[in-house]
Order: structure tokens, then C-alpha cells, then sequence
């Protein structure tokens, strides 16, 4: 009998969230009888690690490590600005600590769950460990390019195989060395076929006289937080009800007391808090009983069963989880155009409006809401190309690809 081969597993972020959830559903697809996992997690807020845990895995509370580089799409940082170097700083300080569990754990093969940590290929690669990256960001765009070139660099140089979410990125990544595939992010059906719209209606205590619309982005300018609000506010149909996943608000405006720390501090008095500025939208605009906040939420199934339309009005390119778990849920889409969104949803199959244009947001969610039979067919579409792309089949035999 072969001897199982060591994985290890290297996933970025504490916080619970697309990147991290389908990280989860890679593990669940990696074949127990052939494969030992260990995942190494970032556990500055536990969220993440604790998940990976509870479904069975080994993890490794990692802490503030490991470090990714701020550089993608939603998350760049100016290239002179002092954070860039701090976060180098911060890298090359967690390079040591990677290749000493590298040299523990002694892996055949080191996966990393975001582009962002491409510099542990070079350390997995200093140990023979065969390396593999699911590229989950975009690349940001900049004046100069330095930074993609560098990231590009280390991606080709030392992985061996990388996995997009979209073949736009993978586009983007053409005449790398490398294997390259697309492996489509993955719906866990179960999650959305065990709950009756009705009852987790009750549940989460929806209201049946109100249209009721998801956002899951948090308080987010990456998401569009303040996109989604103002679209709630223009709405003619004030039956419209925003419901609100990842930020629990606590009813009141946001005060200089409430910032932890001398920068967010300064940030408020600069009045460049996202966070503020979003409360005294509501609050100016009277959306306290319009918007409905749930907090983070690690089951966010029954939230699509539950409402009637997804908002998902992203500033920038992103993945588009949130779309096709709509498409699974049935329910219409209003999002933000963006070259890798059309590879997800276009115009036959949701509602696509100019980035930041709240107006025509509002718009689609009133023509919505006062007739969802019209639009029937778009829901539709998008639920079949959903099955189509998406599901646990398709998604394991990815997988098993990508493993060979």
C-alpha cells in the first residue's frame, strides 16, 4: 500500500470570506485516502481557522502569518506610500517562519490559497515540494506595473501549477511556464436544498410584505457598501428592505471614540472613514428601518433562500461568488459590470449597471420588484449555468486534475 502524500494547505486571512470558504470546499475535494492535509491558517481573528478545524482538518493556528503581499485588485496599496514597505518588512520577517514549517511538516506538495503569497514558492521549491497556486484576485492596476511583474515573476519561476477562478484571469496570465486551468468556485448544494424559503423566512425574521435584497459584502468599499445603501435610498418602491450580511451596526452615529487607535483616529477626523460615512448616509437619509444588519454570518445559504433579489455592486473586479450562489438560489442579480463579471452573468441572465451608478441599481431593483415573472428567464439562465460551472461534481473532478 502507497503511503499517503503530505499537503500543506497555506491560507491568508483570519476573516471569514469567499477566499477562505473556497478554500474550504479545495480541502473537501482533496482525497483523504491519498493525501495527508495540514492546513496552515492566519488566525489573527480565528474566524477562518476555527472553520477549517471544525470540518476536520489539522490546522495550524499561524496567527498574523502568513503575510500576504497588498497588491490585487481592491486591495493595492500606493507603491510609495509607507505600507508597502511595512508589509515587505512583514514578509520577509514571515519567510523564515514558512520555511521552518516547510522543514517539519516536510510536504510533497505546498498549496497556497491567494496569489498574494506567490513568495512561498520559492521556499517550497527550496525543499522539492511541488507548488501549487489558486489565483483568486486580479491583478491591480497601477502606474508603473512593478508589482505584477514581481508577482508574475515568482509565479512563474516557482509554481509548478496554478488555478484560476476565471478564464479571464487565466487570460491574463498567458505564457507562463507553467500548468494553468480554470477551476470555477463551487456551490455546496446541500447548504441551499435543505432550507424551505418560507421557513427561513421566519427564521431570520424577513418580513413577506417587503422585497427583500442581500448584500454579503460587509462594510466594504471593495464591495460597494455604500453602493448597495444608496441604490436602497432611491428605490421608488420603499417596500425595497436591504439585508445587510457582515457588519453589525449598533443603531447610532460613529464617533471618534468608537476608532481603535491613533491611524483610525486620524481617519475619521479626516473624514475619510468608510465605515462612518455609510451610518451617516442611513442615518441622514431615515434607512435605519430599510436596512436590515445581520453580522457575519458562516452559513449564508439560508440568507439567498430567504430574499428576493442580490445586490453585488463591486467598485472593483472581484470574484463573483455571490452571483452564482444566487443563481443557485433563484433569485435575480444586479451587479456592477466588469469584463471577468460577464464571464459570470451578462444581460441575458441578470442586471448589469455602469460601476458605482446607484441610480440605475435602484432602477433594475424597482423594475424588479414589481415584477419578478417578467424577468424569469434571467433567473433561469442563471441558475443553469450555475449547475452547469459550479457544482460539487465538477468541482472534485477539477481537483483531482489538478492533483495528478
Amino acid at each position: 500500500m502507497n503511503a499517503k502524500k503530505k499537503i500543506l494547505f497555506i491560507h491568508h486571512s483570519s476573516t471569514i470570506g469567499g477566499a477562505g470558504l473556497s478554500g474550504l470546499n479545495v480541502l473537501r475535494a482533496i482525497p483523504k485516502e491519498s493525501y495527508e492535509v495540514t492546513v496552515y491558517c492566519n488566525s489573527e481573528q480565528n474566524g477562518m481557522a476555527d472553520i477549517y478545524r471544525d470540518a476536520g482538518f489539522n490546522v495550524i493556528y499561524a496567527g498574523k502569518s502568513p503575510i500576504g503581499i497588498s497588491h490585487y485588485s481592491g486591495g493595492e496599496v500606493f507603491v510609495l506610500s509607507p505600507h508597502v514597505l511595512i508589509n515587505l518588512l512583514y514578509i520577509y520577517f514571515d519567510k523564515s517562519k514558512i520555511s521552518t514549517l516547510i522543514q517539519k511538516i516536510k510536504p510533497d506538495i505546498v498549496i497556497v490559497n491567494s496569489m498574494t503569497l506567490y513568495w512561498i514558492g520559492k521556499i517550497a521549491k527550496a525543499y522539492n515540494a511541488e507548488t501549487i497556486c489558486f489565483f483568486r484576485e486580479t491583478y491591480a492596476k497601477n502606474c508603473f506595473g512593478l508589482r505584477n511583474s514581481i508577482i508574475r515573476n515568482g509565479l512563474n519561476k516557482y509554481f509548478d501549477k496554478i488555478s484560476f477562478i476565471s478564464k479571464y484571469d487565466l487570460e491574463l496570465n498567458k505564457g507562463l511556464n507553467c500548468s494553468m486551468n480554470t477551476i470555477y468556485n463551487m456551490i455546496p448544494s446541500e447548504e441551499f436544498t435543505r432550507h424551505n424559503r418560507t421557513d427561513t423566512k421566519v427564521i431570520l425574521g424577513l418580513n413577506d410584505d417587503s422585497f427583500n435584497v442581500l448584500f454579503v459584502g460587509g462594510m466594504s468599499p471593495l464591495k460597494g457598501a455604500i453602493i448597495a445603501i444608496k441604490a436602497i435610498s432611491k428605490t421608488e418602491n420603499k417596500k425595497i428592505k436591504l439585508v445587510f450580511i457582515g457588519y453589525k451596526w449598533n443603531g447610532r452615529k460613529k464617533t471618534l471614540n468608537d476608532c481603535d487607535g491613533f491611524k483610525k483616529k486620524i481617519k475619521y477626523l479626516l473624514r475619510m472613514d468608510y465605515e462612518a460615512k455609510a451610518i451617516k448616509y442611513i442615518l441622514s437619509n431615515n434607512l435605519k428601518n430599510r436596512i436590515l444588519f445581520y453580522g457575519i454570518q458562516r452559513n449564508i445559504a439560508p440568507f439567498f433562500i430567504a430574499c428576493d433579489a442580490l445586490i453585488s455592486p463591486s467598485t472593483k473586479p472581484h470574484q463573483a461568488r455571490p452571483i452564482f450562489e444566487a443563481g443557485f438560489a433563484k433569485i435575480p442579480v444586479i451587479a456592477s459590470d466588469f469584463p471577468n463579471i460577464r464571464e459570470v452573468i451578462n444581460e441575458d441572465s441578470g442586471f448589469l449597471f455602469k460601476n458605482k451608478n446607484f441610480t440605475q441599481a435602484a432602477a433594475y431593483l424597482d423594475a424588479i420588484s414589481t415584477n419578478t415573472v417578467q424577468f424569469k428567464a434571467r433567473v433561469d439562465l442563471n441558475y443553469e449555468n450555475t449547475i452547469g460551472r459550479h457544482t460539487q461534481t465538477v468541482y472534485n473532478q477539477g481537483i483531482a486534475k489538478l492533483l495528478k
